[in-house]
């Protein structure tokens, strides 16, 4: 916004419904196709653990038609003088170890033909009235995020939106404020273009 302009401007936004677990996307499955469920899910764990082995050995995997999966890495994190988690500084190469070396996540990009299949799909999107929470009670916080962590390991700024019905910019205010706490509860680490927060000590 140009400095005199009092302007309210608005942008739009994914209001996700739920998340879609596999036992349910197993049976929608097996129910509209020849897939029986078994067979869903030995080719669920085989992939799984094929994409993992071949990532940890140095490659890339590319699934046709699904996308590209690449290893996310980083360093171990350290307390710093105030408590706050941290990735150390490393001034030569020489004194970074490999056992400080950690996975961090996943990076996936979607193959143009999954692309495709989203933007040709003829579907319109609905507006909806949005009333975000300003204030969350710091105790309801913290259990609620700690609920989700516990199921789910890490938490977003989208996903934190969603679960708490907050604007963006708020979202970001708070998962901020968390981490910069004296003794901080959770930290965040960077994976792909997202952070991702994760309890200490975990």
């Amino acid at each position: 916004m140009k400095p005199g302009d009092t302007r309210q401007t608005y942008h739009v936004r994914l209001d996700q419904i739920d998340v879609v677990h596999s036992q349910e996307l197993k049976r929608h499955i097996a129910a509209h196709t020849l897939i029986s469920e078994g067979t869903f899910e030995l080719v669920v764990n085989t992939l799984c653990e094929e994409i993992a082995e071949k990532l940890l050995d140095g490659n890339g995997v590319h699934i046709d038609g699904l996308g590209l999966f690449s290893l996310e890495i980083g360093t171990v994190k350290v307390k710093d003088e105030k408590g706050r988690w941290r990735s150390r500084t490393y001034l030569s190469p020489k004194q970074l170890k490999a056992r400080e070396v950690v996975v961090e996540g996943i990076n996936f990009v979607p193959d143009r033909q999954m692309m495709k299949r989203l933007l040709e799909a003829k579907f319109s999107f609905e507006r909806r009235k949005y009333e975000p929470v300003s204030d969350i009670p710091r105790g309801e916080l913290l259990k609620t995020l700690a609920d989700y962590c516990a199921t789910h390991g890490c938490i977003t700024r989208h996903e934190f939106q969603r679960l708490f019905g907050t604007t963006r910019y708020r979202a970001d205010q708070i998962l901020t404020a968390l981490v910069s706490e004296e003794f901080p509860k959770y930290y965040r680490t960077k994976v792909g273009a997202s952070w991702v927060y994760r309890k200490t000590g975990t």
